[in-house]
C-alpha cells in the first residue's frame, strides 16, 4: 500500500510538469494512471477497515467468553 502511494505522489509530480510544459498526451495518460492507483488504493484501505473490525469484534467477543465462564 505504501508503494502505491509513492507511486501516486510521483506521478502527481510527473503530471504537473507534464502540464506545464504543455504535453497534453502525457498529462492523460498519467491522469488515467493516477486514477486506477488512487481506486487501488481506496480498495485497500477499505479492505483493511474491514479486518480491523474483525479483529476488534473478535477481541469483544473473547472478552465476553472470558467474562461468562
Amino acid at each position: 500500500m505504501l508503494e502505491k502511494a509513492i507511486s501516486l505522489i510521483r506521478m502527481t509530480e510527473s503530471l504537473k510538469f507534464a502540464l506545464e510544459k504543455g504535453w497534453y498526451d502525457r498529462a492523460l495518460l498519467l491522469a488515467n494512471g493516477i486514477q486506477k492507483i488512487a481506486e487501488l488504493l481506496e480498495t485497500e484501505i477499505g479492505n483493511t477497515q474491514l479486518i480491523i473490525q474483525s479483529v476488534k469484534m473478535s477481541q469483544e467477543l473473547l472478552t465476553l467468553y472470558e467474562t461468562s465462564t
